[in-house]
């Protein structure tokens, strides 16, 4: 699996040494630390979401994953058209739900920087660093993701030169389309 953002358990050390000195007293301190760990939560949650979506395109289990096209023994077959265009529309949806995910994280990070200086503010550090480690994690996914989707269209196109006459439109007749035709206008009356 890619890496992922690491475990809750780095939260509070952290974030107590960013925020415990700027704190009105204790219970100030552990407000501030849910509100930071729910936020921090929500963010993992999404981009942990995006890692395991790009890991059910890789399964080699799942016969409608691109996993089985990479393997080097792998010979395509008539149907694999389908599975190829439907693993290439995962992957574009994954590349956008990574975007949306990024350009959070971007604007909520955005806010931890003063806007005159554009240096940190005091006690958002763990906040930053926590950014920082998502940004990487999602660098690692976009990666991962533009090698898929290049080896899913490389094989599509072979898979087009291999089977060109084995779509359907190349396979119907001219008797067979007006047969079609006819019916589709008998239920159009109806």
């Amino acid at each position: 699996m890619v890496n992922t953002v690491d475990a809750n358990d780095e939260v509070l050390p952290t974030f107590y040494a960013s925020q415990w000195k700027f704190a009105k007293n204790q219970k100030d301190f552990v407000k501030k630390f849910h509100s930071e760990g729910r936020r921090q939560y929500e963010i993992r949650k999404n981009v942990l979401r995006v890692s395991q979506r790009l890991e059910n395109v890789c399964n080699e289990k799942n016969p409608a994953s691109a996993g089985k096209f990479f393997d080097s023994n792998y010979k395509l077959k008539p149907k694999d058209a389908t599975v190829l265009r439907n693993n290439i529309k995962t992957v574009e949806e994954i590349q956008l739900c990574a975007k949306k995910v990024r350009q959070g994280i971007a604007k909520e990070d955005a806010l931890l920087f003063s806007k005159t200086t554009h240096k940190l503010k005091t006690g958002n550090e763990c906040a930053h660093k926590f950014h920082e480690k998502c940004f990487g994690t999602l660098a690692e996914n976009d990666a991962k993701v533009l090698e898929i989707k290049e080896k899913l269209e490389e094989l599509l196109k072979k898979h087009k030169q291999l089977y060109k006459f084995t779509s359907r439109a190349n396979l119907k007749t001219s008797s067979r389309q007006a047969k079609e035709g006819r019916t589709k206008a008998r239920t159009r009356k109806i």
